[in-house]
């Protein structure tokens, strides 16, 4: 046993960053993962010793990943042998400013072999394993003198691809049993015979004398060699491309318009700081976006979604609006869906004396009255929705054919909202399924179908709505118990019809 002093504290920080993140075990034993360990012990405890052994599951968190092939378990069942190695801190950390000459050593864990990795999922291959744990120690192999908790950071980027590996190794043909193996130099000799045997026309004597080149296999073994390359660079010939399981969606130039504005006596105006929400391609998970244009041409953002990882981002190009101009924005999508506009300021243009004002906190339904500060003229302005412009003629095609070619695989749908379209289930939700329609909350200005739906998605308390969305039309209108202002349809159901109490009886109808 060694002492906990501050040549440990590395080690005890990766141990407690892996527990806290995998729920990891601590036992003691001999550095070998596939021998028994004795009972776990507290981490305090654990880090006195020179050896560890760690255990844990590893729970996938690509949400398209297929956990059936990890049944009866929900991850990979880990366990590792960890032994602690002194590197000098030179080669962990490079120099700075601060500390231009960084002396001393730094303890950190380490792997030893592959063989200190044991899986012990029973229904997954011997493939999949050896190929998971050649990953985890190959880079820990790589990255040891650059990365500090390299045990840590090794199982994060398994995590990241652990759908591809199983993906490579499906589909990794095993070599026959009877089929001789050929190294890379036997390959180049076979190429460069037959190069030099085309004028042979006799098979037999062509053959002897590629095998006399070659040398380290007979004329027989090359045969069977050269038909066996042949029928793969045919096959791969007549297969059609493949499709990426996953490519990015991109929308270019797509407006974001407007829908119902009025305005009076402002001639043209501009979006200058704005929130919007929107919604990733992969896993439809919402998040908000707060942007600001000022003088700028365009605002970029890029983030990763917080669900499934992956990289989202978009290009907005901020346009001059007026009456019969109703688009505000170009915008260029990647593996993102734009889903609702919350708030934003304005910039605007009286119409009478030309000064230019800004109209602060504008959100859908609310008309913005106020006075020019140059001419005190009354202006107005609203506007019922926004949407986004649909894709290019060709995308559409292009972005069809890509379905059709992928339609085993589900992906999740995004929530994009449009005048004339239906709210998805028709505003309906688990609290009520009776009401068909959508609040806007003006506690946040977003959309939620009713108050128990905002406060489950919410850190805060609502506020009562003051605009609903129509479930069968997505039109956005003042509350009411009036029918839909777009279609006419009732925002929820009606009563039965069974008991007809004000006629005194009961209808044979049903």
């Amino acid at each position: 046993m060694i002492e906990a002093d501050e040549a440990t504290d590395e080690c005890y920080v990766e141990l407690y960053k892996l527990q806290k993140l995998y729920g990891c075990t601590f036992h003691i034993s001999n550095l070998d993962a596939n021998s028994p360990v004795e009972g776990s012990l507290a981490l305090t405890e654990v880090i006195k010793y020179p050896n560890v052994v760690i255990k844990f599951i590893l729970r996938p968190t690509d949400p398209d990943f297929d956990l059936s092939q990890l049944l009866p378990f929900d991850g990979i069942l880990l366990k590792i042998a960890l032994v602690r190695k002194i590197c000098p801190i030179s080669q962990i950390k490079k120099p700075t400013e601060e500390l231009p000459n960084q002396s001393g050593n730094v303890e950190s864990l380490h792997l030893a072999s592959a063989e200190d990795i044991a899986i012990e999922n029973e229904n997954i291959t011997t493939d999949i394993k050896n190929r998971i744990k050649r990953v985890i120690y190959g880079y820990t192999e790589k990255h040891c003198t650059t990365n500090k908790y390299v045990i840590y950071e090794s199982l994060k980027f398994v995590d990241k691809y652990l759908r591809k590996i199983f993906q490579i190794v499906s589909h990794t043909k095993p070599v026959p049993d009877n089929e001789v193996v050929w190294s890379l130099q036997e390959q180049k000799s076979l190429e460069f015979a037959l190069s030099r045997a085309k004028q042979i026309t006799e098979p037999k004597e062509k053959w002897l004398f590629v095998a006399n080149i070659v040398k380290t296999k007979n004329a027989n073994e090359c045969i069977r060699r050269f038909l066996r390359v042949r029928e793969s660079i045919i096959n791969k010939q007549q297969e059609p491309p493949p499709v990426p399981e996953y490519e990015p969606v991109f929308e270019r130039n797509a407006p974001l318009r407007l829908v119902g504005l009025e305005v009076e006596a402002i001639s043209v105006f501009t979006v200058i700081n704005t929130m919007f929400q929107f919604s990733c391609s992969r896993c439809a998970e919402n998040f908000d976006i707060s942007l600001s244009f000022q003088e700028k041409k365009k605002t970029t953002f890029s983030k990763k979604c917080d669900k499934c990882n992956l990289t989202m981002s978009c290009e907005m190009m901020p346009k001059i609006a007026f009456n019969n101009q109703t688009e505000i924005f170009d915008v260029k999508l990647e593996n993102c869906v734009f889903v609702d506009f919350i708030n934003g300021d304005l910039s605007a243009t009286c119409e009478q004396c030309d000064t230019v004002f800004t109209v602060r906190d504008v959100k859908i339904g609310l008309k913005k009255n106020g006075s020019c500060r140059g001419c005190f003229s009354k202006f107005s302005l609203t506007f019922d929705a926004i949407e986004c412009g649909a894709l290019e003629p060709h995308q559409v095609i292009q972005k069809a054919i890509r379905i059709v070619k992928r339609e085993q695989k589900k992906s999740a749908v995004s929530q994009r909202f449009k005048v004339g379209t239906p709210l998805p289930n028709l505003g309906t939700c688990s609290h009520y399924q009776k009401s068909f329609r959508w609040f806007r909350f003006p506690c946040c200005g977003k959309m939620f179908p009713c108050d128990v739906c905002h406060n489950e998605k919410s850190d805060h308390a609502n506020d009562l709505a003051n605009i609903i969305l129509c479930g069968h039309c997505s039109t956005q209108q003042a509350v009411s118990n009036k029918n839909c202002k777009n279609c006419g349809k009732g925002f929820t159901a009606s009563n039965s019809s069974y008991w007809e109490v004000l006629f005194g009886g009961i209808s044979l109808t049903r």
